[in-house]
Order: structure tokens, then C-alpha cells, then sequence
């Protein structure tokens, strides 16, 4: 999980006392393993010392009075108070049981306002023995592990606690049904994080977080939902950061146009979709309403079944400034005509398309009004089917100083205009630019030419073996790496124009089977 530091609350007073079977709020149920060597069950993830903040409210650390009860189902029960715990080691006391066998663990507590889920896990090496695996949370990863371990064991909540500020931590487990209004907290961070079996949500599941900004991995791995439903989103005003909302769902096939049209003040859709790999198609319009949003990192990144995306896409993201690795390792196979017209602020297309392998062909004047991008590293890398560039594509570029690896293993390029970067002037390197471009017959003249920045030509046409006669002009004075920048071809010329006096020269007279010529 992202933030293992992150604590909630249990926030509603249960009245302690004599328990019978349907008392018990948390129902866990967990496995011993397979031989009498591995019958210990420790560390309850519930804590009863707590610090830190919980929605800006400053928390102790000392909960005197507060009981967790805990029946391990094996007939015995266990009342554990904050003595029962220490700083570093927050969770509950361990339980050894008399025979293998799956037991169900049930546990409660007279006051859930005071009780938190145990989310730092200590520094201890108590365990949690399952079948083979000794799981213990001496470090961050083992911890997660652990937590990891309590969530997908446990099978119920208690519905009374349900619209409980905190519930949110333990909603990982969920049900296989969501209800409206279930949730009442200001925060839905990684809300349903891993909940496989969550397969049905209603519209109305957030209507009463009016407040809540932050959607961060609330859905991640959520692999039992297919659709997202119309209007899920519709009360939630304020929110500003879905950042891996939908990352990694396996079996994700449909999202509503709509919805996101409420959220008028979301600013960062980072990992959006990422790695969604069932996502069918965009729906035209996602983004319409979200004027503010500036980042647009990896929102399709690895959703192999998408193959269009819809005009206009981006018209209103006027304030976007990252579009990093967007639509990368997609199977799109078109770019559509003026898709970036509308995003002035942008400043990085690293990895966008990169990885696209039925990518065809870049538009007209695809960047016009991109004048403040810096960093092109990679944008087209990889794209084995693209094989038209059009002379206008990169005009607007005038303040890229990374085009490294930018069309990097085309291998079905076989030309590029002479003046494709002739408005690239700020340039400062060109390493790898057309590496293993295998099909490529010729250098654009305008590559180098009044590029008076560039520091870094190092194997810009390297394994590119087809290229035949070459007379490139050098403005720069500054090249200090052009190792490999285009190989000797028997039977080419391959003339080189070069300042004189100049690290340039010297470093390109070191080359062989070149012609250098100073001027």
C-alpha cells in the first residue's frame, strides 16, 4: 500500500459486555498450516496506542479503559487492553493453537473510536504463520505483507459500524456488494484496495462524502468489477486527486463518459487506468469538465486492448502539464488530428506513445501549440509499425531539450522529413535518437543544424545500417559525445560540416570513416 504510516479509526462506540457469536464485529477467518510447527497465530491488527493525526485531529497515544476482545475460535477468548501493547510492537499478543485445523477469529471492542487499524505493524518479529510462509513484519514489505494476510481473511463487518469514519481501512475486504451511502469519511485513499470480490457498486456509494478529495488506489486491484457505474462520482465536488483510482483491474471493461463531470476541481489523474488491461475503449468526453487537471501521467499506460482514442480528448485539459507515458504500450493506431491543440501548458510527452506497436503515423502539426514541452525522451520509442512522420508534426517544439531515444527501434521508419526539427533549436541532446531504426535510408539535414545547444549526439543513428549518402551541417560547438553517431557504410559518403576550433570538431574527427569538414 502507498502510505504504511497511515492510520484510521474505528470511530463508533460499541457497548462492552458479554458476547455471544453475532457480537463480534470483524470476522477473520485463517488457515494454521500444515503441521503443528506452524499453529501460531500473532499480531491482531488492531492497535490501542496510537499517534499521529487522524483528518487533521492531533491523536494520543494511550487508550486507558478501551478492551479488545478477541475469540480465536478454538474456544478460548482473549481480552487485551493498552497494556497489552508497546510502541514497537502496536499489534496484539500471539495465540498458539493445540491442532492444525482453519479457525475463525472474531474480534471486538467497547469503544472503536479508540482502536485503530494497525498500519506501521512495529519493529518486532512476531509472525504470522500460514502453511509454509512465515510472514514476519520486521520491515516495510513484511509488514504490508502481514496486513495483506488480516484483509483477505477477513469475511465480514459488522453492518452497524458500517458508516463509521475509519471503516474505510477495512473496506479492503469487502463483500461482494457495496450499498448506497455506505461511506461517510472525507478520505476514500485506497478505499478498496485489493478487494477481489467486490463485483456490484451502486451510483450512490460516495453520496455522503460531499468532502472528500482524495480517491488515491480506491479501486486498485479491485479485479471483481467490470463496469463502473453512471454517476459514481456525482456528490464528490471536491475532489482533487485520483491517482491510481483504477489501477491494475484486471477485469475493468467500461467506464461512463460522465464520470468524472462533477469533479470540476480535479487536478491529478496519475495512473488512472494503468495496467487495466480488459479497458475496451475511452468514452469520448472523460475529461471534459476537468479544466484544472494538470497531470496526466500513465492514465492508459499498458491498457492493451484499447485501439482509439476519441477526438478532441483533451480540448478542455488546458492546464495540463504532464502527459508522461499516457498512452504507452497501448495498441492505438492512430493519433487523432489537433489532439494536444489545447494543451499550451504542457511540458513533458516522455514515454506517451511509447511501446504502441500498431502506431502508423504522427499528424500535421501534432505539437503546433505545445511551444513550452522540454522533454520528448522516448515519446515514440518502440513503435514497430509507425512508418509515416509528417514534415509539420514537431513545429511547435521550439523549447525541447530532450529528444533522446525519441524514435528509437521505429523499425519500419524509413524516412524523415528534412524538417522535422527544424524549429528545434533549443535541443540538447540527440543520443539514441534513431537507434536501431533498422529501415531508415537518411538523416534529416535539419537534426543538427542551428541547434547551437546540443552537448549529446552519441549513437543518434546507431545499427541504422540502410542509411546510405550523408552530408549533415553542426552548429553546435558544445557536442562533447557523439560515440557511434553514425556508422562508416562502404561505398557512402558520409560528410560531416563541422565549426572549427571547436570541441565539436574534435570530437566528431575521432570517428572513423567519416568525412569531416571544418567551416
Amino acid at each position: 500500500m502507498a502510505n504504511h504510516q497511515q492510520q484510521f479509526f474505528m470511530g463508533k462506540h460499541l457497548t462492552s459486555g458479554g458476547q455471544d457469536e453475532d457480537d463480534y464485529r470483524f470476522v477473520f477467518t485463517v488457515n494454521t498450516g500444515a503441521t503443528s510447527s506452524s499453529n501460531k497465530i500473532s499480531a491482531i491488527p488492531f492497535d490501542l496506542n496510537m499517534s499521529g493525526k487522524y483528518n487533521g485531529e492531533t491523536v494520543s497515544n494511550k487508550q486507558d479503559g478501551v478492551i479488545l476482545t478477541v475469540d480465536w475460535g478454538d474456544g478460548t477468548t482473549s481480552t487485551l487492553t493498552n497494556s497489552d501493547y508497546t510502541v514497537t510492537n502496536a499489534m496484539a499478543s500471539t495465540h498458539t493453537y493445540s491442532a492444525v485445523g482453519t479457525y475463525v477469529i472474531k474480534v471486538d471492542c467497547n469503544d472503536w473510536s479508540k482502536c485503530y487499524f494497525c498500519s506501521s505493524g512495529g519493529t518486532s518479529d512476531t509472525t504470522v504463520q500460514t502453511g509454509t510462509n512465515d510472514i514476519t513484519p520486521s520491515n516495510a514489505s513484511n509488514r504490508n505483507k502481514h496486513l495483506a494476510y488480516w484483509k483477505q481473511t477477513l469475511i465480514s463487518i459488522d453492518s452497524s459500524i458500517k458508516n463509521v469514519p475509519g471503516i474505510l481501512e477495512y473496506a479492503k475486504a469487502a463483500p461482494s456488494a457495496v450499498g448506497d451511502a455506505t461511506f461517510i469519511d472525507n478520505s476514500a485513499h485506497c478505499l478498496f484496495y485489493c478487494c477481489r470480490k467486490l463485483t456490484n457498486l451502486t451510483p450512490k456509494v460516495f453520496m455522503n462524502m460531499p468532502n472528500c478529495n482524495d480517491f488515491f488506489s480506491t479501486f486498485e486491484n479491485a479485479d471483481g468489477i467490470v463496469t463502473i457505474p453512471t454517476g459514481i462520482f456525482a456528490y464528490n465536488t471536491a475532489a482533487t486527486d485520483f491517482t491510481r483510482c483504477f489501477y491494475r483491474m484486471a477485469n475493468l471493461e467500461i467506464v461512463p463518459s460522465t464520470l468524472f463531470q462533477n469533479c470540476v476541481n480535479a487536478l491529478k489523474f496519475k495512473y488512472l487506468f494503468c495496467r487495466s488491461p480488459n479497458l475496451i475503449r475511452i468514452p469520448k468526453g472523460i475529461f471534459d469538465y476537468n479544466v484544472n487537471a494538470t497531470i496526466f501521467t500513465d492514465i492508459f499506460h499498458a491498457c492493451t486492448k484499447l485501439t482509439e482514442i476519441p477526438e478532441d480528448m483533451f480540448k478542455y485539459n488546458t492546464k495540463a502539464t504532464i502527459f508522461q507515458s499516457a498512452f504507452r504500450a497501448t495498441n492505438i493506431d492512430v493519433i487523432p488530428t489537433g489532439l494536444f491543440d489545447g494543451c499550451t501548458k504542457v511540458t513533458s510527452f516522455q514515454q506517451c506513445f511509447s511501446e504502441c506497436k500498431n502506431l502508423r503515423a504522427l499528424p500535421a502539426d501534432m505539437f503546433k501549440y505545445c511551444g513550452n514541452v522540454t522533454i520528448m525522451q522516448q515519446a515514440f520509442y518502440n513503435c514497430t509499425s509507425l512508418a509515416s512522420i509528417d514534415p509539420t508534426a514537431f513545429s511547435g517544439l521550439v523549447k525541447v531539450t530532450n529528444f533522446q531515444e525519441v524514435f528509437s527501434t521505429c523499425t519500419k521508419l524509413t524516412t524523415v522529413p528534412n524538417t522535422l526539427f527544424e524549429n528545434c533549436n533549443a535541443a540538447v541532446s540527440f543520443q539514441n535518437a534513431f537507434k536501431s531504426c533498422s529501415n531508415l535510408t537518411n538523416v534529416p539535414t535539419s537534426i543538427l543544424l542551428n541547434k547551437p545547444n546540443v552537448t549529446n549526439a552519441n549513437s543518434t543513428f546507431v545499427s541504422c545500417n540502410k542509411i546510405g549518402n550523408v552530408e549533415i551541417h553542426v552548429t553546435s560547438k558544445k557536442i562533447s559525445n557523439c560515440t557511434s553517431f553514425i556508422a562508416a557504410r562502404s561505398g557512402y559518403d558520409r560528410i560531416i560540416y563541422v565549426p572549427n576550433n571547436s570541441t565539436t570538431k574534435t570530437k566528431f574527427e575521432a570517428l572513423s570513416g567519416l568525412t569531416i569538414i571544418g567551416e
